[in-house]
């Protein structure tokens, strides 16, 4: 991963917000990696889930005192992020109507890919949305409905 940008957790956040509009979303919430709540919340006036609620992560440390900051995650903290993801995209969807959708929003790293493969049978039946940030900004998006 030498010689490039890791993505921070804004970079996620703004190729998620961009992929949304695209498909016709409005953003009502797009928080900074410091911001405490839900990273992205977006609408869609037409769907069975006209709210999407997303949580991000990035590949390095947001905090430029940070230790982390320019070093990529290790699995460890990657599996450890990942699980909180998750763990907030399920109290998304206990505490919600139909109208509400969860996802994550993640970097496409051998890291992230790795361990979201372990829960993915279960993501997918929940119907958690995936957006996966390439190093170029560019998402992929897996889903069991239609975003």
């Amino acid at each position: 991963m030498a010689g490039r940008e890791m993505l921070l957790e804004s970079d996620v956040i703004e190729a998620a917000c961009r992929e949304l509009e695209r498909r016709g979303y409005i953003i009502g919430q797009r928080l900074q990696a410091h911001e405490h709540g839900c990273d992205i919340i977006a609408h869609k006036h037409q769907g069975v889930r006209s709210t999407l609620m997303i949580e991000a992560k990035g590949e390095t440390s947001s905090r430029a005192g940070s230790g982390r900051h320019g070093h990529a995650f290790d699995s460890r903290q990657v599996t450890s992020h990942v699980a909180r993801a998750v763990y907030t995209a399920l109290v998304h969807l206990s505490g919600s109507s139909e109208d509400i959708g969860a996802g994550l929003a993640l970097p496409a790293t051998e890291f992230h890919l790795r361990t979201v493969a372990a829960v993915r049978p279960m993501l997918e039946r929940l119907g958690v949305v995936l957006f996966w940030v390439g190093a170029d900004g560019t998402v992929e998006i897996e889903s069991t409905w239609q975003v």
